[in-house]
């Protein structure tokens, strides 16, 4: 369900053939862009994170980093290797080195404007870029023959007044295009609309405990415990599930919670955490109900077609809290229309494990009811984290002109993931990103 993720997946819908499950479906598009997430089973909902590709999981984001300011610049170099392809129209479609993303936020605290505002209050404005190449099983030299692209828009707010709220929102219109060649019907284009909205809420738990009490929670060596409870929403393609022939959209929901433990302190202006450890749990959940019907061509049964009917659900998604967020559990199927699921609700799950805010250890899982559980992996490294470590471990003087020049104004970020399993079982991927404050 994850990988369902990448609003260009909507594309898949408009050409397929009837009889074909919605998870291929939803797989055909679907090449993910936060490796920092890929790496956690794709689990970004309640994702704290500066990363902008991050930010297309959910658009709270935008609202959490713009609180820091400045401008967040993501860059995945080459979506796939040569090896992925995708079935469709019977064919093979490789996703060709020609794919890439790139991602830009900024954002400005308020603050900085009119310092007489009660609390920390901030505003940030994203734009993210994907375009997918295709060419036709495989060919050699590489001929695209078709595109698929992304162009989003969002806008978040951030607040900090006791503890942290990100909302945002995001418009993402994507659109596909197919050559005259392989299809003999002359080229094929279609476009759509889709929009996110999404909440993550921060408690820190230690620091509301200091302020409450009057003193703060240290241990014996001067080093600062880290206890903060992260809850995260979204709710995708939203207000266009019904366009070009009435094949729908994937409007889903993600519902998830982001437990992080760990030790921090103070190096020059900056907290560094020495060591930190992140649990996190979603549930994936569709917010569309679906009913088909079949019409049957008695000359010429091949030119019989499915008609499909959506209505909303109920509520926010339909998560049960017990069950899939606490015991980690998918919710198996209500039923089924010509293998097309409905009612299901996967669960991923994520580990992290930072070393100095330098290195990150990831690791994590998907598992959808009826479907085998399958894992994924991956590490990052952060420029600010090795800087902070150096001066830590008396490397680096605390007047070092070039160490103040670099955690104050830029960043540097680098993360990778694979999946073992899945819809791209053994796919190397790769981000880059810049902070410029």
């Amino acid at each position: 369900m994850r990988y369902r993720r990448t609003l260009v997946t909507i594309l898949a819908l408009t050409f397929a053939t009837a009889v074909r499950s919605e998870a291929q479906f939803y797989q055909d598009l679907s090449y993910p862009l936060s490796a920092e997430a890929n790496a956690m089973g794709g689990a970004g909902a309640a994702l704290v994170s500066d990363d902008p590709l991050a930010s297309t999981l959910n658009p709270a984001q935008l609202g959490f980093s713009s609180l820091s300011g400045g401008l967040h610049v993501g860059v995945v170099p080459s979506l796939a290797s040569p090896n992925y392809y995708s079935p469709l129209y019977g064919g093979f479609w490789n996703l060709t080195g020609l794919s890439r993303a790139v991602a830009i936020d900024f954002g400005l605290p308020l603050n900085r404007v009119w310092n007489q505002l009660p609390s920390d209050i901030s505003i940030g404005v994203g734009y993210v870029n994907a375009q997918y190449a295709f060419d036709y099983f495989g060919l050699y030299p590489v001929q695209p023959t078709r595109g698929d692209y992304v162009n989003g828009i969002s806008i978040g707010v951030g607040l900090k007044y006791l503890v942290k709220l990100g909302i945002g929102y995001a418009i993402n219109p994507v659109s596909l295009s197919i050559n005259p060649w392989p299809s003999p019907n002359g080229s094929v284009t279609a476009s759509a609309t889709a929009q996110t909205i999404g909440a993550i809420l921060q408690i820190p738990v230690l620091d509301l405990m200091s302020k409450a009490t009057r003193s703060p929670v240290l241990t014996s060596v001067g080093l600062r415990p880290v206890f903060n409870l992260t809850f995260g929403y979204s709710a995708r393609n939203l207000g266009s599930h019904s366009y070009s022939g009435g094949a729908g959209l994937p409007e889903e929901a993600d519902l998830a919670w982001n437990i992080q433990l760990g030790l921090e302190t103070r190096v020059g202006n900056h907290e560094w955490k020495w060591i930190a450890f992140n649990m996190i749990r979603e549930a994936d959940a569709s917010l569309l109900s679906l009913d088909s019907t079949l019409t049957v061509n008695p000359s010429n049964t091949l030119d019989s077609v499915y008609n499909h009917y959506y209505g909303t659900m109920k509520g926010i998604g339909g998560f049960h809290i017990y069950e899939n967020l606490i015991a980690g559990k998918p919710t198996s199927l209500d039923h089924a229309i010509i293998d097309r699921p409905v009612g299901d609700i996967g669960v991923l799950k994520g580990a992290q494990i930072e070393f100095g805010q330098f290195i990150y250890l990831r690791e994590g899982s998907v598992t959808e009811a009826g479907l085998p559980t399958y894992t994924t992996y991956g590490w990052g490294a952060k420029l600010d984290g090795l800087v902070k470590t150096l001066l830590f471990i008396h490397c680096l003087s605390p007047g070092n002109e070039i160490a103040k020049l670099l955690l104050d104004h830029f960043n540097l970020e680098f993360d990778y993931s694979k999946a073992n399993g899945g819809p791209f079982q053994g796919e190397p991927f790769e981000t880059l990103n810049l902070v410029l404050r």
